[in-house]
């Protein structure tokens, strides 16, 4: 099991790369966040569930990694015309968002805790929750909007398992963690072409 020093560094890891990037770089952070969520409830899973939520999660990841390719060839497109159509807050700003949710969960989880929950769920679970709300709010792009909101609800997700991890619970949060991932691909994806479509005229 993590100790609490490791359990931060990972979880400003995978948040940090969030709000760094909003882009490709990003999902190797939700990557990271899906890893440590399954590493998390692994001991209340068998072995064939742990498996099949890994894979999952790598699904969820590619999906991702296509839209962000895509919308990240149409900024580049853009910028070269000298249009930058989905200006951020700033990486600093969204780095100083991730701080103040890392800040907030550490100081609340022991004051705080979830009812029968281990430290180390209670902490992720803040952590990811607040972060991602957070980013949310900064994120001028449904790619950037749709990643903090999936990195709040891997938050959730790890505390409901934590409490119940039946099949109806986990197929569930398949279905939806799927769905959200999907939902988020297709608006970026049409996003991006309403931004390269002057392009083409």
């Amino acid at each position: 099991m993590l100790t609490t020093p490791q359990l931060t560094f990972v979880l400003a890891l995978g948040t940090g790369l969030v709000a760094l990037s909003a882009r490709r770089l990003a999902v190797l952070g939700l990557a990271i966040q899906l890893a440590l969520s399954a590493f998390l409830v692994s001991p209340n899973l068998l072995q064939p569930v742990f498996v099949a939520r890994l894979g999952l999660g790598l699904a969820a990841c590619l999906i991702l990694f296509l839209a962000a390719t895509s919308l990240a060839h149409t900024q580049r497109t853009r910028r070269r015309a000298g249009v930058d159509p989905l200006a951020r807050g700033g990486g600093l700003l969204s780095l100083l968002c991730v701080a103040l949710a890392g800040f907030v969960a550490t100081g609340i989880y022991r004051a705080f805790p979830l009812p029968g929950l281990p430290e180390s769920v209670t902490l992720t679970a803040y952590w990811l929750a607040f972060a991602g709300l957070l980013l949310a709010t900064m994120e001028g792009s449904v790619l950037g909007q749709g990643m903090a909101a999936i990195t709040a609800l891997n938050g959730f997700a790890v505390v409901f398992l934590q409490i119940e991890s039946g099949l109806l619970m986990i197929g569930l949060l398949s279905l939806l963690e799927i769905g959200l991932v999907l939902t988020v691909a297709v608006l970026s994806d049409q996003q991006a072409e309403s931004l390269s479509r002057p392009e083409m005229d």
